[in-house]
């Protein structure tokens, strides 16, 4: 019985040892995993903040990209849009100088259509005249209808240009026929340069500009 006691109590300090020795290596292996753990959550938020700063980089350059562009085209669009005033004023001037010119040499097909214009205006003026009726003898109550008709349209002149004005267009169609033909020569290169850009053929068209002068020409006249 002495030797069954003592063998059971050996036993039983191996197995309290070894209960202890366990939960000291359970504490242990706790401990590390606390700490393992604790250090990849601090790992963790080192990777959310350089994702944070990454994405900010990011929307920053992208913002300031999409700025950038928006600049560069509101410049091609302010840069087309002087350009498309500069080519329109050069073809309202072109425009004027052939009329001009046209009227120096042709002034009395000029006032003619001016003087079928002005007869139509009066025309459709007819119906608003207001009605008058003569009193007494003709002669010396006659009533000039066309004259009260152009009073109306402001017209006081049947004669669109002077023989002054005409004098004056005479003595420079040297000149203007010299900003024509210069203006030629620069309207022929946009029309070109436009060509090539668009791929298109513009109608009338030639490389020293005639054809477009001799069209814009005969629309003037």
């Amino acid at each position: 019985m002495d030797l069954a006691a003592s063998e059971m109590v050996r036993v039983a300090k191996e197995a309290y040892t070894y209960q202890y020795q366990l939960q000291l290596r359970k504490e242990q292996d706790e401990g590390d995993l606390t700490k393992e753990l604790a250090g990849l959550r601090q790992t963790l938020s080192e990777i959310k903040a350089d994702i944070a700063i990454f994405q900010a980089q990011m929307d920053t350059a992208h913002e300031r990209e999409v700025n950038r562009a928006n600049t560069y085209a509101s410049q091609l669009l302010i840069e087309a849009e002087s350009e498309a005033k500069a080519n329109a004023a050069l073809l309202e001037a072109q425009a004027l100088d052939i009329r001009a010119l046209s009227s120096a040499g042709s002034p009395e097909i000029l006032n003619h259509r001016f003087q079928q214009e002005v007869l139509k205006r009066l025309e459709s003026l007819a119906e608003r005249l207001p009605q008058m009726v003569n009193v007494g003898p003709a002669a010396e109550s006659h009533v000039n209808v066309l004259s009260i008709a152009r009073q109306m349209l402001g017209v006081n002149d049947t004669r669109l240009y002077s023989e002054e004005e005409l004098s004056q267009l005479r003595g420079r169609m040297g000149e203007i026929a010299a900003r024509i033909k210069e203006r030629s020569s620069q309207i022929a290169k946009l029309m070109a340069a436009d060509e090539a850009q668009n791929g298109a053929v513009v109608p009338g068209s030639t490389s020293d500009g005639t054809a477009t002068q001799s069209s814009t020409n005969g629309g003037g006249a």
